[in-house]
């Protein structure tokens, strides 16, 4: 897989680190996922666009829901460590 993307049947990107460009609208404001239940420094950090809420649950899948367009909303995934 090369380290910038991977195109998967489905529609998925698969980045091995986090994008610098959008491949859908082509902004570069991309945010990092933060799993879990947010906390007040949880919530300054949503603010200053570099992270963005996954959820509290985590899915244990070959490819995770790693970062976002925080311009557009388009997902990027990387392949789940351990797995």
């Amino acid at each position: 897989m090369s380290k910038y993307n991977n195109t998967l049947n489905n529609g998925k990107y698969v980045f091995q680190r986090k994008p610098r460009i959008c491949r859908q609208c082509h902004g570069n404001s991309i945010a990092t996922y933060l799993y879990g239940e947010p906390n007040e420094k949880a919530v300054l950090m949503f603010e200053t666009g570099k992270y963005a809420p996954a959820g509290c649950s985590f899915e244990m899948n070959e490819y995770q829901r790693a970062w976002c367009c925080n311009d557009c909303g388009f997902e990027f995934y990387k392949k789940a460590d351990g797995l």
